[in-house]
């Protein structure tokens, strides 16, 4: 059977590496071409190197007043962009290649509106021709009722995929005229299921850049997680055998631009839950490398997602460093007490200051991420985080609040309370649980931005006199498309005094 299996375009302020990997694609591709399909998988984000600026929506008119045609350290997100074709021209892709059967995947239901117009633009383009299309992913798997509802989608697959293409063959997958279209897997697979994938993302110009995942399943439970909805909460790791295989199969890919050095980002969100297993990965993935004929110093890893510090010692950071991390995210999620307590989350400040103070000592940098917006959070509570950030030794990381269907406070049949499902992409700063408004959430973006450019000497000597004019009127300044300084359109102006007061610059630690 001839399978196009399509990761949509998506529309948003900004695009990341890890977001265009599209693992659970090629997974499904491997799985499908196991069983005998000719399968053509469409990354249709990564289709083109320029990003296609748009229109804002007229749902995201909640963020308008504080953007600005602006540039520089401290602006907010400012074009809104398409990454990959439109849906007409998708569709006519997909179809070109004449497929007998059509699957779209979905890695976040706040795009979910992307895989509808993909579905109805093949459904108008193929005519009377009526080729089954199903859609699934994480994205359908936490809220599939608005792809049932959807006339042109055939079938809808909710669960993992290397379930789901085991319990129902896709040459047994049918289209259910009247019938009931959700296909639910019926259980999480087992370590043995699970299908290695090293993806290559977007190219640096001295790095090739890939992703992987050797987990899945978290049993922590923290409420403003998702990992538990789509993954379950037994943790699961792909044996060490196989990704050593996957990692030998990636290390045969030329790179047509002769760049050999490689940072594999370990998309996992929970690798410290079994250090051993975590070390062992990382031992044989280097070995293999050195086998290859490769450099020592050419195989680097990040972990995007962030390592839980509560889980690290001194030797093992030390080991981590020795095996090729060359930068560490943390993920603290949150700082204050009260909070703290709400989300089920713990807060060591002296092993965190050991983990970075060590760091520091090594020229090693590091970014610590918190959530800002979450049920009883404060102007107050995010002044003292940022304060509490910018007098560390690390980068600041914030991370607006944004809700996924099943989460507490975001179940039921319309988990968004009426408001369209896009607002729940992080870069619309929309106020989900009243805590902050939008103001404030975007200047809490803006605040973190500017402590991190007065952390960073070399760039702050050359934003010396916008830095100087924040501080000296506790507003927030910009620069506008001439490169002119401008007050910010929209900001909070308790919190930014509240941030920078008593802050003096050039930094003294």
């Amino acid at each position: 059977m001839r399978v196009v299996l399509a990761q949509p375009s998506f529309e948003d302020f900004y695009a990341t590496p890890h977001r265009l990997s599209a693992l659970g694609g090629f997974s499904i591709k491997a799985l499908l071409e196991a069983q005998g399909h000719r399968v053509l998988f469409i990354n249709f984000p990564l289709t083109s190197d320029k990003q296609r600026p748009g229109a804002l929506p007229d749902w995201a008119g909640h963020i308008l007043p504080c953007l600005a045609d602006e540039r520089g350290p401290v602006s907010y997100f400012t074009r809104w962009s398409r990454w990959g074709p439109e849906p007409e021209e998708a569709a006519r892709i997909i179809l070109s290649h004449e497929p007998d059967f059509i699957l779209i995947s979905l890695f976040a239901h706040a795009y979910g509106e992307e895989v509808l117009s993909l579905a109805r633009a093949c459904r108008r383009i193929s005519g009377k021709v009526r080729i089954p299309l199903a859609v699934g992913g994480a994205g359908v798997t936490v809220h599939p009722g608005p792809f049932v509802d959807e006339p042109a989608i055939d079938l809808v697959l909710a669960g993992e995929g290397e379930v789901l293409f085991r319990e129902n063959r896709l040459e047994e997958l049918r289209i259910r005229e009247g019938g009931d279209k959700l296909i639910r897997a019926g259980r999480y697979c087992s370590s043995d299921e699970m299908v290695p994938v090293i993806s290559e993302t977007t190219g640096g110009k001295t790095h090739r850049q890939a992703a992987t995942l050797l987990s899945r399943g978290c049993p922590r439970g923290c409420r403003f997680c998702s990992n538990r909805l789509t993954q379950g909460e037994a943790l699961r790791r792909i044996t060490p055998d196989r990704m050593a295989g996957e990692f030998a199969s990636f290390l045969n890919r030329p790179d047509p631009r002769g760049i050999r050095k490689l940072t594999l980002d370990l998309e996992d969100d929970n690798l410290l839950l079994d250090r051993t297993y975590f070390r062992e990965i990382l031992r044989t993935f280097r070995s293999l490398w050195e086998r290859a004929g490769r450099g020592r110093d050419e195989l680097f890893f990040t972990a995007e997602n962030g390592l839980d510090y509560e889980l690290l010692d001194g030797d093992f950071l030390d080991e981590l460093i020795g095996l090729g991390f060359r930068q560490f995210n943390f993920s603290l999620a949150v700082t204050d007490p009260a909070l703290r307590e709400r989300e089920k989350r713990f807060f060591s400040l002296d092993r965190w200051r050991s983990h970075l103070s060590q760091l520091e000592k090594g020229g090693i940098p590091s970014v610590s991420y918190f959530i800002c917006g979450l049920e009883g959070d404060s102007r107050e509570s995010t002044a003292r985080t940022l304060r509490l950030l910018y007098d560390a030794p690390t980068q600041i990381g914030i991370s607006l609040f944004y809700p996924v269907p099943g989460l507490e406070g975001f179940q039921g049949t319309d988990p968004y309370g009426g408001r369209h499902w896009g607002l729940s992409r992080g870069s619309m700063a929309y106020p989900w649980t009243g805590s902050l408004d939008t103001v404030s959430l975007v200047t809490a973006f803006r605040l973190a931005r500017l402590l991190n450019l007065m952390k960073n000497s070399g760039e702050a000597s050359r934003h010396e006199e916008l830095i100087g004019t924040i501080l000296r009127e506790k507003i927030l300044y910009t620069y506008d498309g001439h490169k002119k300084k401008i007050p910010v359109p929209f900001q909070d102006g308790d919190l930014v005094s509240s941030v920078l007061g008593g802050i003096t610059f050039p930094r003294t630690r």
